[in-house]
C-alpha cells in the first residue's frame, strides 16, 4: 500500500511545541484528520507520561469547547529533570485536566465521565492497554469512540476480539490509520 507521506514519517519521533512525545510524527496528522471530521464532547486519555500529546489533545478540546481528561499513576513532566516547571502547562492550567490515579481503582469515576451526554473519545495509551480496553469499552455509548496506541506492538486483534464483538464495536477510521499511522486503531460503538 502506498502512503501519502514520507516513508519514515510513521516511525519518526517528534515533539509538540519542543516537548518530546512518544507518538510518531504521523500521529498528529491522524489526530488532526480524526478530530476535524467528527463532533465530540470530550476526550479521555489513559497514559499522560510527559503530558505532551495530552497538551495537544487538551488544546484541541479547548479550541472546540470540549472537555479533556488525562489519567496516569505517575506525575507528568515535560522535562528529563522532573523538578523543572512546565510554564506553558501552568499558564494553561493543564493540571485541572490531569488526575494522578490508578484507573482500575477509579472505574466508577471514569465511567461517569464516559457516560456524560455527547460523544466521548477514549484513548488507551497507558501501561496495560489490553485491560484498559476491556475494562472501559463496556461503558461506551452508541457513537462513542475508543482507540489504542501501539497496535500490533503491545495490543493485538486477538486481545480485543471478544470485547469488540460483545460490545458491538466497529473499526473506525481504519483506512486513515493504515495510511497515516498504523500504530493507532479506533473503534466506534454501534
Amino acid at each position: 500500500m502506498e502512503t501519502k507521506f514520507n516513508k519514515n514519517i510513521n516511525s519518526t519521533p517528534c515533539t509538540f511545541l519542543g516537548r518530546p512525545v512518544t507518538q510518531a510524527f504521523a500521529s498528529f496528522f491522524l489526530w488532526e484528520k480524526l478530530l476535524n471530521s467528527i463532533e465530540f464532547k470530550r476526550i479521555i486519555e489513559f497514559g499522560t507520561w510527559r503530558g505532551n500529546l495530552s497538551l495537544y489533545l487538551f488544546l484541541f478540546c479547548f479550541s472546540k469547547g470540549a472537555e479533556f481528561f488525562t489519567f496516569d499513576i505517575k506525575e507528568y513532566s515535560s522535562y528529563k529533570d522532573e523538578r523543572q516547571k512546565d510554564i506553558l502547562k501552568e499558564i494553561l492550567n493543564f493540571r485541572q485536566t490531569f488526575k494522578k490515579l490508578d484507573i482500575f481503582e477509579n472505574i466508577e469515576l471514569i465511567s461517569s465521565l464516559i457516560k456524560r451526554n455527547g460523544r466521548t473519545i477514549l484513548f488507551c495509551d497507558n501501561g496495560n492497554k489490553i485491560d484498559e480496553f476491556k475494562a472501559f469499552a463496556p461503558f461506551l455509548k452508541v457513537g462513542d469512540i475508543i482507540g489504542v496506541h501501539d497496535w500490533e506492538i503491545e495490543i493485538f486483534p486477538s486481545d480485543v476480539k471478544e470485547i469488540v464483538e460483545r460490545e458491538n464495536l466497529e473499526p473506525f477510521f481504519l483506512k486513515e490509520c493504515r495510511e497515516i499511522d498504523d500504530s493507532i486503531r479506533f473503534w466506534k460503538k454501534c
